[in-house]
């Protein structure tokens, strides 16, 4: 494994207060490869000017988040603009305008991270692409009659702020862009500036949508992805704000099926809840239902689609999570320069007992507390030499399980067996 320390600070540092780090997410991935083979076609596929939508659903820390989080760098890596947002007490995914004004204020890109920014960004670049180029004016020209078709109110706007831009008019810029990205707070004056008088919503709204992400694929993007966390808290509100929810979800899948929403795709992370929930789930809004869930999804649980709608994920195994840990324990070596003497039978019995007590079948170990407690562990061995805290850990865990019968994980057992005598380094 190559790292550089900066790759390892990122990682260890985030894990240390519990979260994914937002770059170098391939070193902590183990055991979806299944998984991103179906996001890398469906990637490819939105690309050649399709939509397409897709649900992530497993148990609570199953790292639902760590694979949104890892398909949206694959898709920046293509080309694509990517917002992530999260359904809360602010955003309930019921109201059009409100879930495009959550898009626009959360946009990034390969090399742009500052979602403040990240509109102003996009187009900051594209003009500067353009600033040596003769035919400068008529490619403008071009963007803004392709972008006038899908609504002229925001090709208003946009030729507005293009002007703008190239003009150092720094305030007619921003309220140009505030107005695209769906303000609606804008005095009458101020939008008189670019003469507009409507605003964002939730009749335009999808317009609005579908002309920004045409302006992306004319400018050079390949399309914009839209990553929705913990969408199983529509389940927690009432009636109608839920099928509202449910009546958008419903939406988006038949305009990015039936191509009128081309170049994007949306895809939803949430827990089983929010597919099993028999009283409140997507099952009681039957037009949802019928587009996402196959009759297969109950007779087997064992048979796998990945590429229908619904994608489901279980937690990691002990083989996988005994890879993963082992990662962890290299980039820690590697950022804070010293050797810890770990054999892998420790590793591997550490593993084993930590999946026995806090593991189960469907959704392993909560992989955010275990990596935090991890590199707590490692944080403390670092700083007090001499001190073997992960063994001390296999002691307690041995305690805790001395009454369950013994667990070994046979081909993880055998595939490590010979490397007994070994420790961590890696080097």
């Amino acid at each position: 494994m190559q790292i550089t320390e900066l790759q390892a600070s990122r990682v260890i540092n985030a894990l240390k207060i519990g979260v994914s780090p937002k770059k170098d997410l391939d070193i902590l991935c183990v055991g979806r490869d299944l998984e991103i083979e179906e996001f890398d076609r469906c990637l490819n596929y939105v690309k050649e000017s399709n939509g397409m939508v897709k649900f992530i659903t497993g148990e609570y820390g199953t790292g639902k988040s760590f694979l949104l989080q890892f398909i949206g760098e694959m898709a920046k890596e293509k080309g694509f603009v990517v917002s992530k947002i999260q359904v809360d007490q602010g955003m309930k995914f019921n109201k059009l305008d409100d879930i495009y004004y959550a898009i626009m204020h959360n946009l990034s890109a390969k090399g742009i991270f500052n979602s403040e920014s990240s509109f102003e960004d996009l187009f900051r670049r594209w003009i500067e692409k353009l600033k040596d180029d003769d035919a400068k004016a008529e490619k403008i020209k071009t963007v803004i009659e392709e972008i006038v078709q899908y609504n002229s109110a925001f090709a208003i706007a946009f030729t507005s702020y293009i002007r703008a831009r190239i003009n150092n008019d720094l305030e007619l810029a921003s309220i140009s862009s505030a107005w695209i990205k769906g303000e609606k707070s804008l005095a009458a004056a101020a939008k008189a500036r670019f003469n507009v008088k409507s605003a964002v919503d939730r009749t335009n709204a999808l317009d609005f949508l579908r002309t920004f992400i045409k302006l992306l694929t004319l400018i050079g993007y390949s399309g914009l992805l839209v990553l929705v966390d913990e969408m199983e808290l529509v389940v927690e509100e009432r009636r109608d704000i839920r099928n509202s929810a449910y009546e958008i979800l419903r939406t988006l899948i038949d305009l990015c099926a039936s191509g009128e929403l081309s170049n994007c795709m949306f895809v939803f992370a949430g827990t089983n809840q929010l597919f099993e929930d028999e009283e409140r789930g997507i099952r009681t809004y039957s037009a949802l239902q019928k587009r996402i869930v196959s009759d297969f999804d109950r007779r087997d649980s064992s048979l796998r689609d990945l590429r229908r709608p619904v994608v489901k994920i279980k937690g990691l195994g002990t083989e996988e999570l005994f890879r993963l840990t082992k990662n962890i324990i290299f980039i820690h070596k590697q950022l804070y320069k010293w050797t810890p003497f770990l054999r892998d039978e420790t590793i591997k019995e550490y593993v084993e007992l930590t999946y026995r007590r806090f593991g189960n079948k469907l959704s392993g170990v909560n992989i955010r507390e275990y990596l935090k407690k991890l590199v707590d562990i490692l944080d403390l061995m670092e700083q007090n030499p001499g001190n073997n805290l992960l063994e001390k850990e296999v002691e307690l865990l041995r305690m805790h399980n001395r009454e369950v019968k013994p667990y070994v994980n046979k081909s993880l057992h055998d595939s490590y067996i010979e490397n007994d005598s070994k420790d961590i380094t890696l080097a």
